[in-house]
Order: C-alpha cells, then sequence, then structure tokens
C-alpha cells in the first residue's frame, strides 16, 4: 500500500472535502489505517497537512459539528489522532503542527455544549498520555548518553515510565 506514495496523499485530500459522507468516508479510512501500528509511521511522512486537517475536523471547523454525521466525523478524527499518537516515530511531526496538542488539551477538557463526547476525551487524554510517555522516554535517554544517568540508577526509561494501563487502539470501523 505505501509503495504508491499517492495513496494516503488522495484519502487526506478527502478530508477537505465539503461532502459530509466523503468527508467521513476520508477520516475513518485514516483511523482505521492508523489502528495498524505497522501503518503508523508510513502515514505522517507521505502526507502533507494530515494532522492539521485531523485537529481542525476534531475541533469541529471544517464539518457540521452538531449533525449526527458531523459528530462522527469528529469522533473519528479524534480516533485518528490517538491512534498516531501511540508510534513514538510520530511524536516530532505531530508536535511540530502548532495545532495538534492544544487540539488534544481542548477535547480532553471538552463540554458536551462543544459537542465533545466523553469517548472523544478519553482519546485525548490517551494521544496526551502517549505524547508525555514517548517524550519522557526520549529525555531520559538523552541524559543516559550525555553521562548524566547512571546504570545503576532508578533513572532507567524502563523505570522512569509505568503505564497503570494497557494502550487501547481505537479500532477500525467496519
Amino acid at each position: 500500500m505505501f509503495d504508491n506514495r499517492s495513496f494516503i496523499s488522495i484519502i487526506a485530500n478527502g478530508l477537505s472535502s465539503p461532502n459530509i459522507i466523503a468527508q467521513r468516508s476520508a477520516v475513518r479510512s485514516i483511523q482505521n489505517i492508523s489502528a495498524s501500528q505497522s501503518c503508523r509511521p508510513h502515514i505522517l511522512t507521505n502526507t502533507y497537512g494530515l494532522v492539521e486537517r485531523l485537529c481542525k475536523i476534531a475541533l469541529g471547523k471544517m464539518t457540521q459539528a452538531y449533525t449526527e454525521v458531523g459528530g462522527s466525523v469528529r469522533h473519528s478524527a479524534v480516533g485518528a489522532l490517538k491512534n498516531l499518537a501511540d508510534e513514538p516515530s510520530n511524536l516530532m511531526p505531530m508536535l511540530k503542527v502548532t495545532d495538534c496538542l492544544p487540539t488534544l488539551i481542548r477535547i480532553s477538557h471538552g463540554a458536551k455544549a462543544e459537542g465533545v463526547t466523553p469517548a472523544m476525551a478519553l482519546m485525548a487524554k490517551d494521544g496526551l498520555a502517549s505524547f508525555s510517555k514517548f517524550y519522557q522516554m526520549i529525555v531520559a535517554e538523552t541524559k543516559r548518553e550525555k553521562g548524566g544517568i547512571d546504570d545503576d540508577s532508578d533513572d532507567d526509561p524502563a523505570v522512569l515510565y509505568q503505564p497503570s494501563a494497557q494502550a487501547i487502539v481505537y479500532s477500525q470501523w467496519q
């Protein structure tokens, strides 16, 4: 699938479609692809502007947010962002997008008045936790490389981050 680099770009272009059904199909396709761990590293390297568009959809800026279909599209966009956040190699590309972190924070604190469901808030919190975990591991490894962490220290990356729950992938739409 990733031998043809335009495949993901074509789907990503559907995110900007004025047709809500086409937009929903494109967002769900990205969510489905991002649910597969082996596909996540390839998605952001093959598209430009994907995270920005997913963030706008998640916030309801590119969809009819308060309709049933629009709410479904927003839910799928947050699920895709969360799935993409679960890939360590996506940390820097996603955080380079100025709206990515604020979008996840806003949705994680979202109110029903903004059209944010509890499931959307949970997915956003999960994405933020993944970012935190990967960033903490990078900092610990950098400290180790610079000689700041002893091998017998409690600052070992495996000890620094001990998750309290299993990661949940928001799976594919059937």
